[in-house]
């Protein structure tokens, strides 16, 4: 199990796409990404395929790791004090934890 955070959680409606493109290519998904309540795209991509659940906004959410950053992304992420982008808008800008397993 990890905890990771705390951090700030961006709203990114493109994970849907990227989750389903990258079950499609083979690309380290596996294809239960759709019954989880969230997707987050994360900076460190050692984190990829792995669930558990995100705290935000006063919310307990399941949560999938869809996606993570490019590496010349990567350290902007941290230095900006992101902890993941994910699929629901109403977590913008809110405070989170990540819980995986």
């Amino acid at each position: 199990m990890s905890i990771i955070g705390p951090g700030a959680v961006s709203y990114t409606p493109a994970l849907e796409v990227v989750a389903e493109r990258r079950v499609l290519n083979d690309w380290g998904l596996t294809d239960d990404w759709s019954t989880f309540e969230v997707l987050a795209a994360v900076p460190d991509c050692r984190l990829l395929n792995r669930s558990g659940w995100l705290i935000a906004g006063g919310k307990v959410l399941t949560v999938k790791i869809v996606d993570c950053a490019q590496e010349k992304h990567r350290q902007a992420m941290v230095d900006n004090g992101l902890l993941a982008d994910a699929s629901m808008e109403e977590l913008n800008h809110k405070a989170g934890w990540l819980v995986l397993r």
